[in-house]
């Protein structure tokens, strides 16, 4: 994706970041098509894929970011309120500025991928009284693939394109 990106400060926020390539996202459409035509739901699919790739010209990373997300969300019926990060007063200190957001939104846990746990300071959390809890995907539900074992570190292009509309039910 950074190929696709305008060269970049350590520092730059998402939000200032650039699209260098304006066709990125015929690049992708064409590696989804590629990748997933044989797929069981690929016919029902693709038209929903391609008109969300084709509408999605936007020349901020944070602008696609956002549009897929939306997308997805109502294709998925998923209705689930998105905040921004302009709208809380953020501290420096990362597992701080986390902490600080979820205090603001009254919440008294934390979700996250298992990754942060290799930086996330639990203990300052649970000292705020916010309960850490990871994600573990390796624990869903597994289905058919296209190609060689289950993978689960997939995107949800993968779930529409080999299961269809994923319901509640499902999980």
């Amino acid at each position: 994706m950074f190929s696709l990106l305008e060269r970049r400060k350590y520092f730059q926020k998402i939000n200032e970041t650039k699209v260098s390539d304006k066709k990125w996202n015929k690049s992708h459409l064409g590696l989804l098509k590629q990748n997933y035509s044989k797929a069981k739901c690929y016919k029902e699919t693709i038209g929903w894929v391609e008109e969300l790739y084709m509408n999605c010209n936007f020349e901020y990373l944070s602008e696609i970011n956002l549009y897929f997300i939306r997308e997805i969300n109502k294709y998925l019926n998923i209705n689930t309120e998105i905040r921004f990060s302009k709208d809380f007063d953020l501290h420096e200190e990362r597992n701080q500025r986390l902490i600080n957001v979820c205090k603001d939104l009254n919440a008294t846990d934390y979700y996250s991928g298992p990754a942060a746990k290799f930086y996330m300071d639990e203990d300052l959390f649970n000292n705020n009284n916010l309960k850490v809890h990871y994600f573990n995907h390796s624990t869903y539900p597994q289905y058919y693939q296209l190609y060689g074992d289950f993978e689960h570190g997939v995107s949800i292009f993968d779930h529409v394109f080999n299961i269809g509309i994923v319901t509640k039910d499902y999980f």
